[in-house]
């Protein structure tokens, strides 16, 4: 079941997370979700907004004391914009999460928050830290507003929990993760008179190795809430996706949106 577009109240038709409108940057009309608009549109503009929403969430927390929020391995940049003609600029996102590969359990995880010291708790990021009003919503459940409906049986196959709670931390940054996957399959990127899109290119980087910080596994105020006696047990590596998104400026009305020709 593919991702759920509601313009106005509905019933889901699979259980997912669900999104409404106004948590989402970028989405200022409830029309631009309407069944009418194409479907290329309402999924650019999804990327876009899903983006720029987290990374400006994430730089929020970065300007706040003492923030573990880039200490876990979950960054998600912003490039400057790059003009390519008048009124028209792209724009490079780039989300990157580091994972833990645990040998002695043959898993991986996000890297754990700390739980003990000064740090206990910091670098938490829910889903509900991003879109304040995201809600589960089960099979055949009510949606009370316009918004996006991201159905658990597409977001699960890459790597996100059967049933995620937007209020849990580890199971929101896989989702997170999961959701940059699922969408860097499912939105193309532009194909000059063969597929119109507001993705310019769209990029999976290597796998490398993340660097834990000096005080990752102290014994004292650690910065991550993993295990010291399992340091060789486990590796951690990272690997970033990148999205060109194309915006068009409207100087008369002082606005821009995603370009998609």
């Amino acid at each position: 079941m593919p991702i759920a577009y509601f313009d106005t109240a509905g019933t889901a038709a699979s259980a997912g997370i669900f999104i409404p409108r106004d948590n989402i940057a970028g989405l200022t009309a409830s029309t631009e979700l309407a069944s009418s608009e194409p479907e290329i549109n309402k999924q650019c503009k999804f990327l876009a907004g899903f983006l720029a929403t987290l990374q400006s969430t994430i730089a929020s927390n970065r300007l706040v004391p003492s923030s573990l929020a880039t200490a876990l391995g979950f960054t998600v940049t912003k490039g400057n914009p790059i003009g390519v003609s008048p009124g028209i600029f792209n724009q490079l996102f780039t989300i990157s999460a580091a994972n833990v590969i645990d040998h002695s359990t043959d898993s991986f995880y996000p890297i754990p928050v700390p739980i003990t010291g000064t740090n206990i708790g910091k670098g938490v990021l829910k889903i509900t830290d991003v879109f304040p009003d995201a809600i589960a919503i089960a099979s055949a459940g009510a949606i009370s507003e316009a918004g996006i409906l991201l159905p658990h049986s597409d977001i699960n196959s890459y790597g996100a929990e059967s049933a995620t709670d937007p209020d849990d931390d580890s199971q929101s940054r896989k989702w997170f993760l999961s959701v940059a996957r699922y969408l860097f399959d499912k939105v193309p990127a532009r194909v000059v008179n063969t597929t119109s899109s507001a993705v310019i290119t769209k990029t999976l980087g290597d796998i490398v190795e993340f660097t834990l910080a000096d005080n990752a596994l102290a014994t004292t105020n650690p910065t991550t809430g993993l295990d010291p006696e399992k340091t060789t047990a486990n590796d951690i590596y990272v690997k970033p996706i990148s999205f060109n998104i194309q915006y068009l400026l409207n100087e008369q009305s002082q606005t821009f949106d995603v370009r998609i020709v």
